[in-house]
């Protein structure tokens, strides 16, 4: 007998759920102007549910109405990181560093927002590194940053993306994979809140013989 078959398969978002703003209730909490709060917990929900093109400009209007907001630029250099769909061009690479520099000239006001902001510069820093030591970095920087943090389940799904992205061509263990879903299992009480998260990122598939 064959053993068991665990198949991660990655969801995209339902048009009609993305029209509807089916997108679920995310606390992402930020040290901006107090009405960029809303605004900026749909940008996370929006890319949670990898709708990437709507994420963009959803931060671009924080920006615009707050520009001392760190965490918007974040916001931005995430929009362009597609991770599982992906690789980003030269022109994304060079557009996300911009923004991680401007995010971090802004000094965000909490650590946590920091550790955010450092783990993803980790990935845009110019330089000679190939793309899987860049990934391998930033899924290791969001490993540190959820286990500082393991009530932030943004974190957590953040991290578990990076998982997957960070999976090497040659790799058949499924061990990343399976972290990931420690993840989603984990998270499964907020399913009803947050579904963007738990249901439409991960879903364990599992194949017999």
């Amino acid at each position: 007998m064959k053993p068991v078959q665990f198949l991660l398969v990655v969801l995209t978002a339902i048009p009609l759920a993305a029209q509807t703003e089916r997108l679920g209730t995310v606390s992402f909490p930020v040290s901006c102007a107090a009405s960029s709060q809303a605004p900026f917990n749909r940008g996370v929900a929006l890319l949670h549910d990898f709708w990437y093109d709507e994420a963009r400009p959803q931060f671009e209007r924080i920006i615009a109405r707050d520009p001392a907001c760190a965490m918007a630029h974040w916001g931005v250099a995430m929009s362009i990181f597609h991770q599982i769909w992906g690789r980003p061009k030269t022109s994304d690479m060079e557009l996300g560093w911009q923004e991680m520099q401007k995010a971090q000239g802004l000094k965000a006001g909490t650590e946590r927002e920091r550790a955010y902001i450092a783990s993803l510069a980790r990935f845009y820093k110019p330089g000679s590194e190939e793309y899987q030591a860049r990934i391998d970095a930033y899924s290791k920087e969001m490993g540190s940053l959820y286990a500082k943090y393991p009530d932030d389940v943004d974190a957590g799904a953040f991290y578990a993306l990076s998982l997957l992205a960070a999976v090497k061509p040659d790799d058949t263990s499924l061990g990343q994979e399976h972290k990931a879903m420690e993840f989603s299992l984990r998270c499964s009480p907020n399913i009803v809140t947050i579904p963007a998260l738990c249901t439409t990122s991960f879903t364990l598939v599992i194949t017999r013989p």
